[in-house]
């Protein structure tokens, strides 16, 4: 039986489709396209990258992107460490970004650069 703190089975998941098909898309862009395999190889940087940051199971993280594949990555990576993503809309400004920041109690945050 899988608990809540255990292995992410989204995480398993994606592992069995890159044994099987690689290559595949698992998702589709105007711009462009994320294999299984790709999907998976970026996400576990990512999660390399967070964990030296300190990132670790259990933690909440706030993103700050826009809709698309490094948001994908990002919330693999996040779950390939345990860690809850609380993605934040992108259009929050002044005191409702602030507020929302700090519901999360994060002591990192993700954005990406135009967000900054």
């Amino acid at each position: 039986m899988t608990r809540i703190g255990d292995d992410s089975l989204a995480w398993s998941a994606l592992e069995q489709q890159v044994a099987t098909r690689p290559a595949q898309d698992f998702v589709r862009f105007r711009d462009g396209r994320l294999s299984y395999a790709a999907l998976a190889a970026s996400a576990a940087v990512l999660a390399g990258r967070l964990r030296r940051f300190g990132i670790a199971r259990g933690d909440i993280v706030p993103t700050f992107q826009s809709n698309g594949g490094p948001a994908i990555v990002t919330w693999f990576a996040l779950m390939r460490l345990g860690a809850g993503w609380a993605p934040i809309h992108t259009e929050f400004r002044g005191e409702q970004l602030v507020n929302a920041l700090n519901l999360t109690r994060a002591p990192v945050l993700i954005a990406e650069a135009p967000f900054l």
